[in-house]
């Protein structure tokens, strides 16, 4: 089920507070500093209790499809905005894990199960969704042009087939240079191998992202809307991105407010054919994604999976042959699928 932390944003009275405060047996948080509250409108009951027009607010439930259930008749119904917690699945068995990932699969245009998806799994699930680039601390945002600079100064021109920072960038990427790319997948399964691959986190809860590109994609401007749909593509090719953006600080100026994109890089080997990878990139070396779910609630969800299953979901996946010996292919892949398969189980 989903599980969510409502935190008003409108201000109802002292007893509305105390009421709900009661009723959910919790206290009723503040709105963090820095938090930008989503445009959903949750109905909230306000119930008169005398004739100076106080009244009380009456929450009501609302269920992991966002259904809103009023169970009174009273008349009087006040809107009051809301800061909602991104979308949060909480699950405890293996049907349940299946069934939250592939919840949003279903396509009504075309009758088949295709997801509009990308997913990315973390073996904690209080990791935030940072890019390499952040991970380096300091004045990061402004070592970017010169870590980029530099690789393609040192890195042979025949690397790459076109010279576009889009090309560098992915190359970059791929061999471990820290950019403002993040890794995602369009395979669930690829995803929970990523949340349990390392055993000793078997302890902590891992965590699924999953984010729909499509709608994701609805807030960009609209010659890139316009780019895709000319393509009849869901996300942008290297190709395609170079033709629109041809730099970085071009594609830093697109918008007011952060953007993020989802592009294919292209098939340097077998690793990223495997792993049906796919990148996200926000016009913005200091955004996250994650924070933009947080402003546009609709394009992701995350899946909270509990340590007590981390052992399960390992097992099986390995039965269907999603390990590091398939996703990473090579020596290195092999050894370290080998380590693990024959390692002490860790209680």
């Amino acid at each position: 089920m989903f599980r969510r932390n409502l935190v008003i944003a409108a201000k109802p009275n002292p007893a509305a507070i105390a009421y709900i405060a009661s009723a959910t047996a919790a206290p009723i948080p503040t709105a963090s500093p820095g938090r930008t509250p989503c445009d959903i409108v949750v109905l909230m009951q306000m119930i008169p209790i005398g004739p100076t027009g106080a009244a009380i607010a009456r929450p009501m439930r609302i269920d992991c499809k966002n259904k809103i259930n009023i169970n009174c008749g009273c008349s009087l119904i006040n809107k009051i905005k809301i800061i909602k917690e991104m979308k949060t699945i909480h699950i405890e068995t293996w049907q349940d894990l299946l069934d939250a990932l592939y919840s949003e699969s279903w396509n009504r245009n075309i009758e088949r199960f295709r997801s509009k998806e990308a997913y990315r799994g973390l073996s904690t699930a209080e990791y935030p969704l940072e890019t390499t680039l952040m991970r380096m601390g300091g004045p990061y945002a402004k070592l970017e042009k010169h870590l980029l600079r530099n690789f393609r100064k040192y890195a042979h021109r025949d690397m790459v087939e076109k010279d576009s920072v889009w090309d560098w960038l992915t190359l970059a990427q791929h061999h471990g240079l820290p950019t403002r790319l993040l890794d995602w997948t369009y395979s669930p399964f690829a995803a929970l191998h990523f949340a349990t691959a390392n055993i000793e986190k078997f302890n902590e809860d891992g965590v699924i992202w999953a984010v729909n590109y499509v709608d994701t994609h609805r807030h960009l401007p609209q010659d890139l809307l316009r780019q895709l749909e000319n393509e009849g593509a869901n996300v942008f090719t290297i190709e395609m991105l170079s033709e629109s953006v041809g730099s970085l600080d071009d594609f830093d100026s697109l918008m007011s407010g952060d953007v993020a994109i989802f592009l294919e890089p292209p098939s340097l080997d077998d690793r990223i054919v495997n792993q049906h990878a796919l990148f996200s990139v926000i016009s913005n070396p200091e955004g996250r994604i994650d924070n933009l779910i947080q402003q546009h609630e609709d394009i992701g969800r995350k899946i909270i999976i509990p340590a007590k299953l981390k052992w399960e979901i390992r097992d099986k996946i390995d039965q269907a042959n999603i390990n590091e010996r398939v996703l990473f292919p090579g020596l290195d892949g092999l050894s370290s699928w080998l380590k693990r398969q024959y390692g002490s189980k860790i209680k």
